[in-house]
């Protein structure tokens, strides 16, 4: 079983995607960013589910897609840590510049 690890920065980017969100929708934000946060659960089973990420090219590097974000993780042993939650229409070089290699 492995075990996932959510860095600083990608907990951040749950509060901004809700904190973006809640604008609208209060409902809508919490129940966005808990399914993002969940999504993850899976991964302590079965680390390597998620597809690999095209942008980067590395085996270690992989993301789960849940509605139009993408949620970045790496995986090292038996550990799996997120890097990131990206939306998708974003650039992910730019986005992630210093979190993922």
């Amino acid at each position: 079983m492995a075990h996932v690890i959510w860095a600083e920065q990608a907990k951040n980017d749950l509060k901004e995607i809700y904190t973006f969100l809640r604008r609208d929708s209060e409902e809508y934000a919490e129940a966005l960013t808990d399914r993002l946060f969940w999504s993850t659960d899976r991964l302590e089973q079965f680390p390597s589910s998620g597809r690999m990420i095209p942008e980067f090219r590395s085996r270690n590097l992989r993301e789960i897609l849940v509605e139009n974000y993408r949620i970045l993780y790496e995986l090292s042993g038996n550990t799996v840590q997120i890097l990131a939650v990206i939306h998708s229409r974003r650039n992910l070089r730019k986005a992630t510049k210093g979190r993922v290699k």
